[in-house]
């Protein structure tokens, strides 16, 4: 008994806050319910439905969406003495309920459920926007000029080998300098007199060629 006293309450102050900030507010929300000319589903249905895919056409019907729903200007609705908890548990049950319903829903718990509707879909489409944006700025731009960067780089590597401070450069250097610091090798060799080996002066290697010894 005290819950439906205080929930007929909430909708009669809800219902008078749109009614006091434009008479034609309740109105406007109720004709969402109707399902236009060749379409599938009411306008309330479309606005609920946020963006599947990220593509330049799916950012256009978010903004379209953001838009639709400014349109009805829910900020100058003044529900500040509402709790916020009541009236996202308002909205809650707008939006699980399908549009035939809602419309055969007395006033003004009619008026009540769509104003909260609204205000709940209004900052969720700016959400949906600014999360579809990111996405492509992610993958469309971003990603792109990263590519391009890379494969920039990437074109540059053949010349680095004509580079005189190139990896290849600096390996032939290197090389060059590791064969020319090793200690000589000495050879062996046998006498003209005499039937013993003997150590000969040691002969330095090839940078280019190794010995066989």
């Amino acid at each position: 008994m005290v819950r439906t006293i205080a929930e007929k309450r909430l909708h009669t102050t809800v219902a008078k806050a749109a009614r006091r900030a434009d008479p034609a507010l309740p109105g406007d929300l109720v004709a969402t319910l109707k399902t236009p000319a060749g379409k599938r589903y009411s306008e309330l249905e479309r606005m609920r439905q946020p963006p599947t895919r990220t593509t330049g056409t799916a950012m256009k019907g978010a903004l379209q969406r953001v838009e639709d729903i400014a349109a009805f200007q829910l900020g100058r609705v003044k529900l500040e003495q509402i709790p916020p908890n009541r009236l996202s548990a308002l909205a809650r049950y707008g939006l699980g309920t399908k549009a035939p319903k809602l419309e055969r829903t007395p006033e003004p718990k009619r008026t009540a459920m769509l104003t909260a509707v609204m205000r709940h879909l209004e900052a969720k489409a700016i959400d949906d926007a600014l999360d579809l944006f990111e996405i492509l700025m992610a993958t469309r731009l971003i990603s792109t000029a990263k590519r391009s960067t890379d494969k920039q780089r990437l074109s540059t590597l053949p010349q680095l080998g004509r580079h005189p401070g190139s990896w290849p450069g600096r390996r032939r250097c290197s090389l060059r300098s590791w064969s020319s610091s090793r200690r000589p090798a000495a050879m062996w060799t046998w006498p003209r007199c005499g039937g013993r080996w003997r150590r000969s002066r040691p002969v330095r290697h090839c940078p280019a060629r190794r010995s066989r010894w």
